[in-house]
């Protein structure tokens, strides 16, 4: 995965955090929730499945509200703070399998630097 533009703060709701565009494929964005569990967020796709990243809970959810380009990692980080990651592909791809590596490298990445 090459991110090849400088990351870019941004808010979207109650999330912090920070977005990636990669030239002509996509993107990446990982946004801090310090008032919203994981087990709070409202993640709905195609297929949600628990998984471990790191030494943290999470939750995987292929093609979120139907998006086959994308792709959601929901780190739970304490009762009630989380991280989430976002991988997506141009919207046109359907290529979810994708979209999920991108976000699971990322959430691997940042895990080790959560408290």
């Amino acid at each position: 995965m090459s991110l090849k533009y400088p990351g870019k703060n941004e808010q979207a709701g109650t999330s912090d955090g920070c977005s990636w565009n990669i030239s002509g494929n996509g993107g990446l964005r990982a946004g801090i929730r310090t008032k919203t569990g994981g087990k709070d967020l409202n993640l709905d796709g195609d297929k949600v499945s628990p998984t471990k990243v790191g030494k943290y809970d999470a939750t995987k959810v292929d093609a979120p509200d139907g998006a086959k380009h994308g792709c959601t990692i929901a780190i739970s980080v304490t009762e009630s703070s989380s991280v989430v990651v976002i991988g997506n592909l141009t919207a046109s791809s359907d290529d979810t399998a994708a979209a999920c590596e991108r976000a699971s490298k990322a959430a691997e990445l940042i895990a080790p630097k959560l408290p």
